[in-house]
């Protein structure tokens, strides 16, 4: 006979196995490939993503160290994974789609030039957060511009490249297309800039 749980409501009931057959989804996952990991009955797992029986502490701790999620998430009391993007999303409302963007980046088995480009772009504008945005956002994107000569469309090649100078990525446009291109970015950067005063001016 499956072991009942004592919860308060019927919401509560349905919080872990909803949590748990999320997961399983997620990680594409069976219940015979999970019963496999924690050393029990595939028969066990379908009844714990049913909310017929629920698995002992031990059992949860091995599945959070398994699967590399937080308890919070597996017992279905919070939307993020991990703790820490817990807190992250709490504090500063990054969702946790954005957090697996950068947990999958950096997780990467072999970073791409343009992967390691735009690791860099986000360090260097956190790490810079309180310097002036404008100037870090316009020399981070546009480190150089460069008209080339001889080339048949007039072509015009914008250097974005980190602030080391290390890795540089090369976009060509004809000279109008750049032109309106820059004009248009130089606009929209100082119209940010311009909200971001206000909003500090009236913090004051």
């Amino acid at each position: 006979m499956p072991r009942k749980k004592n919860l308060s409501s019927d919401t509560e009931k349905e919080k872990f196995p909803t949590a748990l057959r999320n997961l399983l989804e997620k990680k594409k996952l069976t219940h015979a490939q999970l019963g496999e990991m924690l050393g029990v009955k595939r028969q066990s797992i379908g009844q714990y993503a049913t909310g017929q029986s629920y698995p002992s502490v031990n059992i949860v701790y091995d599945l959070m160290n398994k699967l590399n999620v937080s308890a919070e998430f597996i017992l279905g009391l919070s939307e993020a994974e991990k703790l820490n993007n817990e807190v992250i999303r709490k504090e500063l409302g990054i969702q946790e789609k954005s957090t697996e963007c950068l947990r999958n980046l950096v997780n990467k088995e072999k970073l791409e030039n343009k992967d390691l480009i735009k690791l860099k772009m986000l360090n260097y504008l956190i790490e810079n957060i309180e310097d002036d945005l404008l100037e870090n956002l316009y020399n981070y994107l546009f480190h150089d511009v460069e008209i080339t000569e001889g080339n048949k469309d007039n072509r015009v090649l914008l250097y974005a490249c980190a602030p080391d100078n290390k890795d540089m990525l090369g976009m060509f446009y004809n000279t109008t297309l750049a032109q309106y291109f820059l004009v248009n970015l130089i606009e929209k950067l100082a119209n940010l800039k311009k909200g971001i005063d206000k909003t500090l001016e009236d913090k004051k």
